[in-house]
């Protein structure tokens, strides 16, 4: 019996119209006051994309250039927030008869994931009662992959393809920001989620030594706790850079395999308006969750587990 017999991308999810968004974030916020003034300024962002999140639409081509390359593995696709959500997923998954699923978190920094983990024991126990069976109890999640080659070397080629757009006078001038989502300091290095971006980023820094590489930290919540900083729009008030010309800044939004709302409006929005604001000519590097890399990755895992 192979091992798995499915691929589930089990990922954060986002609305796809302005009517989805006001219960998305509620969603969310799983019943806790979301004060008006903050509804209205998220409302406002998401209006900016009539409502669409690209999550859900770049994991459809995912899971089409999925289907093309490895069509024995079916694929199927559950939300924590949106739809498709999680829990109709796998009741799906149930009715045709997949069980032994390899579970794909996009996120490649394992201190990330406890929550996802949270809600799927949830999701997965109040399944198994309702069919009166124990379910996916053969699950298993790829591990966490911001030390995997096949990553790495995805990062490596969009950062490069994105340099190579620039003149060549400018391609080593250019400063390279790594935006990776923020979380509680506390938290962060507790479950060693700093440690893990820290490493990705010195690991890819030592693949570009011509060029200058900052991180910032984004995404961070209003909570009065301290989150991990500096912030990514700190980063970009601070930099300072030799003559009266700016060089090119190059945002990377290394923690994002797959385009979302917080890749768009952070750092094509506010990131970018930011930096163009104090003369910087901005490139955003893609995220690489459609490169072949990372479908080879997923493959090579499956094949291996698989003998």
């Amino acid at each position: 019996m192979k091992k798995f017999d499915s691929l589930l991308i089990y990922a954060y999810g986002g609305p796809e119209s302005m009517e989805d968004v006001e219960p998305f974030l509620r969603n969310i916020a799983q019943g806790k006051r979301i004060s008006e003034k903050r509804m209205a300024e998220v409302l406002a962002h998401y209006a900016l994309f009539d409502g669409r999140s690209p999550m859900n639409g770049t994991i459809r081509k995912f899971m089409r250039l999925w289907a093309e390359n490895v069509p024995e593995v079916p694929v199927f696709f559950g939300c924590r927030y949106a739809k498709p959500a999680l829990k109709e997923t796998l009741r799906q998954m149930a009715e045709e008869g997949k069980r032994r699923p390899l579970v794909f978190i996009p996120s490649p920094f394992g201190g990330y994931l406890t929550t996802y983990l949270e809600k799927w024991t949830q999701v997965r126990d109040e399944l198994s009662e309702e069919l009166g069976e124990d379910v996916f109890s053969e699950a298993q999640f790829f591990p966490p992959f911001s030390e995997n080659a096949h990553f790495l070397n995805a990062a490596e080629a969009v950062i490069s393809e994105t340099l190579k757009s620039l003149p060549a006078e400018q391609q080593t001038e250019a400063v390279l920001l790594f935006s990776v989502h923020s979380l509680p300091t506390a938290l962060a290095r507790r479950n060693g989620y700093e440690a893990e971006v820290l490493a990705a980023v010195k690991t890819l820094e030592a693949r570009f030594p011509q060029n200058r590489v900052i991180l910032g930290w984004q995404s961070a919540s209003a909570a009065p706790i301290p989150w991990l900083e500096p912030s990514t729009l700190d980063v970009i008030q601070k930099i300072t850079a030799p003559g009266t010309s700016r060089p090119p800044l190059l945002l990377i939004p290394l923690g994002f395999p797959f385009e979302n709302m917080e890749v768009v409006y952070d750092l094509d929005v506010e990131a970018r308006g930011s930096a163009e604001s104090l003369g910087f000519p901005v490139l955003r590097v893609p995220t690489v969750g459609l490169r072949a890399e990372i479908r080879v990755m997923l493959r090579e895992h499956l094949a291996a587990e698989m003998q």
